[in-house]
C-alpha cells in the first residue's frame, strides 16, 4: 500500500504478476515456486496477494522501468504488463527496453552486461530521480 513514503521508483526486470511469472518460467523455476509458495493453481489467492500488480491502483509515484529484451529469467512481458497497467491508470511511468540485454549480471550488482547499456541505465536513473525529487509537491 502506498502511504506517500515513496516519491519515485526504479524497477529493473521486476516480477509484478507472480502467476504470469510462474507460467512464463515454470520450466526453469516451477520447482522453486512450488517449494516457496505452492503453485498458482493450488493457491491463487497467495499469488495474487504477493503480486505487485494487485496494488498498482495505490501507486502514485513516478516509476522508471528497465528491462532486457532477451531476459529469460524475467521475460519482458512482465515489464510491459506493469507499464501498460500504470499507463491505463494515468500514472507517470516509463519503460526502457534494451534490445541486446538479458537478465543482467549478478557480479557487482550490475544491471546489464553491456557497458554502454549500464552507463545509459545509470544516467537515465540519475536524471529520473533528479527530476522526480525536485518536482513541486514531491
Amino acid at each position: 500500500r502506498n502511504t506517500g513514503l515513496w516519491k519515485a521508483g526504479v524497477d529493473a526486470y521486476g516480477m509484478p504478476d507472480l502467476t504470469l511469472d510462474y507460467n512464463l518460467t515454470k520450466d526453469r523455476f516451477g520447482d522453486w515456486y512450488a517449494a516457496q509458495m505452492g503453485t498458482p493453481q493450488k493457491d491463487p489467492a497467495l499469488y495474487k496477494e504477493r503480486s505487485a500488480v494487485s496494488y498498482l491502483s495505490n501507486m502514485t509515484a513516478p516509476l522508471l522501468i528497465f528491462q532486457g529484451a532477451n531476459d529469460t529469467d524475467v521475460p519482458p512481458q512482465e515489464s510491459v504488463l506493469i507499464y501498460r497497467k500504470l499507463k491505463r491508470l494515468g500514472r507517470n511511468v516509463r519503460l526502457v527496453l534494451y534490445p541486446k540485454e538479458g537478465h543482467g549480471l549478478n557480479i557487482e550488482n550490475q544491471l546489464f552486461t553491456r557497458l554502454k547499456d549500464r552507463v545509459d541505465c545509470y544516467r537515465k536513473t540519475i536524471a529520473f530521480f533528479t527530476r522526480a525529487l525536485a518536482a513541486p509537491g514531491r
